[in-house]
């Protein structure tokens, strides 16, 4: 199981509740609300409120991080490339490559707090403060 906390923590916890890593990515006021994303490699994905978007592998070594222009409470989702999607206080739902790069990021009028979602089908939603978005694939 992995979790984030207010302590600026991420933990990776056994079945037993027992701890059996954690990656402090965050010294000063770094709470971690967004739950975690895992992509079909095993890589871990989540945000914190220092506006990055963070990658972990499964032995808990950081891979990357991703500097959004804000806070992140939006939980990330994964599609089958690899690419991560989530969303970001300053109104922007991010895009990023399995190596953490930016590939587009699409802006909206409000602050963005909801989790994206992708179907079947390919397209992402997300809900912004002014609304619902379906972005196609």
């Amino acid at each position: 199981m992995y979790v984030g906390s207010s302590n600026g923590s991420f933990y990776a916890l056994s079945p037993l509740g027992e701890e059996e890593w954690r990656v402090r990515v965050s010294a000063l006021s770094g709470w971690i609300d967004s739950s975690p994303a895992i992509g079909t490699d095993g890589t871990i994905y989540f945000g914190c409120n220092d506006g990055n978007l963070y990658a972990v592998n499964k032995e808990g070594s950081l891979l990357w991080k991703y500097q959004t222009g804000s806070t992140i409470t939006s939980s990330p989702v994964v599609d089958p490339e690899g690419n991560v999607y989530v969303g970001s206080w300053d109104g922007r739902l991010y895009a990023i490559g399995r190596w953490g790069e930016l590939k587009w990021s699409f802006p909206t009028p409000g602050p963005i707090h909801s989790s994206p979602a992708i179907c079947s089908e390919g397209v992402l939603y997300i809900g912004s403060a002014d609304g619902l978005y379906a972005l196609g694939p």
